[in-house]
């Protein structure tokens, strides 16, 4: 039977979502402390997002409504202002177009003018 790229990734675990991407051909296959350090910088931004996220969960069950309400006005002032900020460097970046992509563990799927070649 065979089992097309969309059914495959229906099936696993995947995230799709329509961002910016610009893929690079490399000359050389990363080495394994090149690969452990890239690994290492990506679970520690995961291990920051899951302790925030962990963190308003619980300041949001407080007994003490002023506090809570404090710091949900702290968090929106603190979401405007990283996302003006966000707004001032974006537009003076050179970011690839979007395009749709789905990451999965065991793929990569976008569409773009170039193609890489295989390998």
């Amino acid at each position: 039977m065979d089992v097309d790229k969309s059914e495959e990734s229906a099936s696993a675990l995947s995230f799709t979502d329509n961002i910016s991407i610009a893929w690079s051909k490399i000359d050389y296959q990363p080495d394994e402390a090149h690969l452990a350090l890239v690994n290492e910088s990506n679970e520690s931004f995961l291990r920051a997002v899951s302790a925030i996220s962990e963190f308003s969960k619980e300041t949001s069950d407080s007994s003490n409504p002023a506090l809570s309400q404090e710091l949900a006005r702290l968090d929106l002032k603190l979401n405007l202002l990283l996302d003006l900020v966000g707004q001032l460097i974006y537009s003076q970046l050179d970011i690839p177009d979007i395009s749709r992509v789905t990451v999965s563990s065991a793929q990569v799927d976008w569409q773009d003018g170039s193609v890489p070649e295989p390998g």
